[in-house]
């Protein structure tokens, strides 16, 4: 599930700019100090994806699967809000 979902969510955060913009965010919102190198191998499975980046990778990703599913905005809102809702810290 981890290499999936980094792969998705750098396609989306390199979709609206760079990839060192998306990184710097996470680290921001997270306290952390995530690299370009570190995504590189949570991609490739080399390290194991922290829940608390899981999660907030989610919060891009989540959005864009139920999109491609034709999900109306509204039920988008709702659905992702109660599932991460139910994501551990």
């Amino acid at each position: 599930m981890s290499e999936s979902l980094v792969k998705i969510w750098r396609v989306e955060i390199e979709s609206h700019g760079s990839l060192a913009d998306g990184i710097r965010a996470m680290n921001e919102t997270l306290g952390a100090k995530y690299t370009n190198s570190r995504v590189n191998e949570w991609q490739d499975g080399r390290q194991k994806l922290p829940k608390k980046a899981a999660r907030y990778m989610l919060q891009f990703v989540l959005p864009q699967i139920m999109k491609q599913h034709n999900v109306s905005n509204k039920a988008l809102r709702e659905i992702t809000d109660e599932i991460m809702g139910l994501l551990p810290e």
